[in-house]
């Protein structure tokens, strides 16, 4: 490379430079200005996903974050096994699981269901024999907060 080609990369990378630092301040002074007002307790923020597991590829269903964020853990934790709504899969579907279950005993047994199973619960067990003696898989990992998400997300309406 001659000095002139180095000389007109180095402007080229100015200006790049220049418009990401004044495309950042536009979008960060607009984000600003059209939330500036906003109550945030009040606010509700929705994104449109299409929800495919549901196998109907037109529903469109609108989630909040927190269901967004619930779906994205159930795709990538629970989706091999089980289904958010109440087929079965390789376990049960889980759609009115917090009607069955509370969520104190759903997160210990998301967390560790050997030990549920061991303290003599009936329902875990009922649900160990129903599936063949199958165990589920333990997600100590995931936590209260994560197993809220996936919950607000199998319970969306």
């Amino acid at each position: 490379m001659n000095k002139k080609q180095i000389i007109n990369i180095v402007s080229l990378l100015r200006w790049c430079i220049v418009l990401t630092t004044l495309a950042v301040l536009f979008v960060g002074i607009s984000f600003y200005e059209l939330h500036k007002n906003d109550n945030l307790e009040s606010q509700q923020l929705y994104c449109a996903v299409i929800d495919y597991s549901s196998k109907q590829y037109d529903d469109l269903t609108i989630m909040t974050p927190i269901q967004l964020y619930g779906k994205e853990l159930f795709d990538k934790n629970c989706i091999s096994c089980h289904s958010s709504r109440d087929e079965m899969v390789v376990g049960p579907g889980l759609q009115g699981i917090t009607q069955r279950r509370s969520e104190e005993w759903i997160l210990k047994w998301v967390q560790n269901p050997q030990k549920v199973l061991e303290s003599g619960d009936k329902y875990a067990n009922d649900l160990y024999v129903k599936f063949n003696k199958a165990s589920m898989t333990p997600f100590p990992g995931l936590s209260k907060e994560d197993i809220s998400a996936i919950l607000v997300y199998i319970e969306r309406k």
